[in-house]
C-alpha cells in the first residue's frame, strides 16, 4: 500500500507482527531517502512494542555493509541517537552468526561500545544455546569471548525472554 508504509504489518494478527516488522525494514529502506529517515519510520510503529523488530530488520539490512566494514555498520546503528540501537546491533550480530558462525559474532561483539556488550554477548549466548544442547559445547563456544565477564554473560544466556515465531 503506497499510502501506508507499515502495511501489511499493521493489519496482521498480533502474533505475526514481530516477523512482519522485521522484514518490513527492507521495504522501509526502499521507500525512504535515507537510513536516518528509515529509522525514524521504525520509531513511528504502533503499538511501540513492535518497533524493536523493525530495528532488528534494519540491523539485518546493515549486515551488507558490516561484512566489509563493521565499524561503519556499528556507527549506522548508534550514530544518530536512534531509539533502540541495541536491537539494530542485535540484527547485525544474528545475521553474522547465522551466515558466518560464532567467531564472526564474537569479533563483532568485541568491537561495539561497552554499553551494548551485555546484549551482544547475551545474544550470541542465546544463539549458542539454540545450537548446542550440550553444556560442554556451549561453554567451549562461549569461551571465545574477549574476557571472563563476557564469557559468563554468554554462558548464562536464556531463551525465556525471546519470541520465536
Amino acid at each position: 500500500n503506497d499510502n501506508d508504509i507499515f502495511f501489511p504489518c499493521n493489519a496482521v494478527q498480533e502474533k505475526y507482527a514481530p516477523s512482519c516488522y522485521h522484514y518490513q525494514a527492507s521495504y522501509i529502506l526502499l521507500k525512504k531517502d535515507s537510513l536516518s529517515d528509515s529509522f525514524k519510520e521504525c520509531d513511528r510503529i504502533l503499538p511501540q512494542e513492535f518497533v524493536k523488530y523493525c530495528y532488528y530488520g534494519m540491523g539485518r539490512e546493515l549486515t551488507a555493509f558490516a561484512f566489509q566494514d563493521k565499524d561503519n555498520a556499528i556507527s549506522k546503528c548508534i550514530g544518530e541517537q536512534f531509539e533502540y540501537p541495541s536491537f539494530c546491533l542485535a540484527g547485525i550480530l544474528l545475521t553474522f552468526v547465522n551466515n558466518r558462525g560464532t567467531d564472526e559474532g564474537f569479533e563483532f561483539c568485541s568491537m561495539i561500545p561497552d554499553e551494548y556488550k551485555f546484549e551482544c554477548y547475551d545474544g550470541i549466548g542465546k544463539w549458542i544455546l539454540m545450537k548446542h544442547s550440550d553444556d560442554k559445547d556451549r561453554k567451549d563456544e562461549c569461551s571465545k569471548a574477549t574476557n571472563p565477564e563476557y564469557t559468563e554473560i554468554c554462558n548464562n544466556a536464556s531463551l525465556e525472554d525471546i519470541l520465536l515465531v
